[in-house]
């Protein structure tokens, strides 16, 4: 593609959204091979399909920093503030008292409580049957435990081959969808239903109050995944749960292209990053919002994403950026930058709970102790 200041003769146009369109055919230019991390040297070809997120381009003038998402609009403010507000994860199994999942857990809520929020914002645990060994240890961070059944069973679902494979798609098959109990907490104005292993690194008070039902970020895996299940705003609404249960019931996942022929043919699309986008990217459109997820779901994975400093994004995912407890080294500036306030918070927990400070990657990672913690210590204590 060669710039020129004779736009008269030019054979492409550069659109609104982002995207490069070959003005005689109407073909738009697509990266050859598709990723949204192309290899040095990587080609450019021309295809029919057009309006997809991963060949938006953006033409930069200057020094790449803090790039936003091109087009986004600007949020609608709900004219009342919520109430009462949560903070909600998802355990499907134990995870095991050294792996780090818990203390990940308790990272991410020290970085609540130094984000100083204007809000009380409760703690809540959504889990199974099956999750036993590390209920203490949440209950020590101060979360609420709910135990919930699945919204629905395999043996509901009218399609056999999705009821066979709904059971393990993704990276919790059919349990994820435990995250759809977020729309029937009623007792909250907004339920904030995230991964353990994302952080807050400032407040990130406006999110509770954009008048909306679902506010999300794109997601991963190349730019395939239109909507990432492990960072949502919801404000519950239990006619929308009862519809999207019932559209999973219904089975209709049609291979290549996902829930009714529209979306999402992706790695879990069977559940919670299936069934998300295609109820409100299609369903209920007006009841969504997308807000950058270079700012609040940083996971270092597009090109984007990594122009953006550290002290400018409000809240990261380790998915690209290893998690801390996993003890890889990194390269990657901002990778580092989040690990290391990753280890801040985790001794900032250590010392609020009168634990001894743990060495950092010594050969291994070395868990916090959480039956040595004393009944009557709570990192977050519930309000009255």
């Amino acid at each position: 593609i060669i710039l020129t200041k004779n736009c008269r003769s030019s054979r492409f146009e550069l659109l609104k959204n982002g995207e490069i369109k070959h003005k005689s055919t109407g073909l738009c230019l697509h990266v050859n091979g598709g990723s949204r991390s192309p290899q040095k040297g990587a080609g450019l070809v021309l295809h029919k399909e057009c309006g997809l997120e991963r060949n938006r381009f953006i033409l930069i003038t200057q020094e790449p920093i803090n790039l936003p998402k091109p087009g986004l609009p600007a949020p609608r403010i709900a004219s009342e503030k919520p109430k009462r507000v949560a903070l909600s994860i998802l355990i499907t199994k134990d995870p095991g008292p050294t792996g780090g999942f818990i203390d990940s857990a308790a990272a991410l809520v020290q970085s609540v409580i130094n984000a100083k929020s204007k809000y009380n914002i409760e703690l809540v645990a959504i889990v199974s049957k099956e999750v036993q060994e590390c209920r203490y240890g949440l209950e020590r961070m101060g979360f609420r435990v709910l135990e919930r059944d699945l919204p629905l069973t395999p043996d509901e679902i009218r399609n056999p081959q999705i009821a066979r494979e709904i059971v393990t798609d993704g990276c919790c098959g059919i349990w994820e969808l435990l995250k759809l109990h977020a729309w029937r907490l009623t007792e909250y104005d907004r339920v904030l239903q995230l991964d353990t292993d994302i952080m807050f690194h400032r407040n990130f008070d406006e999110l509770f109050e954009y008048d909306t039902t679902l506010v999300w970020t794109h997601g991963a895996l190349g730019g395939s995944e239109k909507l990432n299940g492990g960072f949502l705003v919801v404000r519950p609404n239990v006619k929308h749960y009862e519809e999207m249960v019932e559209i999973i019931k219904s089975g209709d996942f049609r291979a290549g292209r996902g829930w009714r022929g529209k979306c999402c043919w992706v790695y879990g699309g069977r559940t919670i990053q299936g069934i998300l986008p295609y109820y409100y990217l299609y369903e209920q459109v007006e009841y969504q919002f997308e807000v950058d997820r270079c700012k609040y779901n940083n996971m270092v994975e597009i090109d984007r994403c990594k122009t953006w400093k550290y002290e400018n994004v409000t809240s990261n995912h380790f998915t690209v950026c290893q998690k801390p407890f996993h003890c890889r080294r990194t390269s990657n500036l901002l990778c580092k930058a989040f690990s290391e306030a990753w280890w801040e918070r985790s001794h900032e927990v250590e010392k609020a709970l009168g634990l001894p400070r743990r060495k950092q990657c010594r050969g291994g990672y070395e868990p916090i102790d959480w039956p040595s913690v004393p009944e009557d210590k709570v990192l977050y204590p519930p309000s009255p």
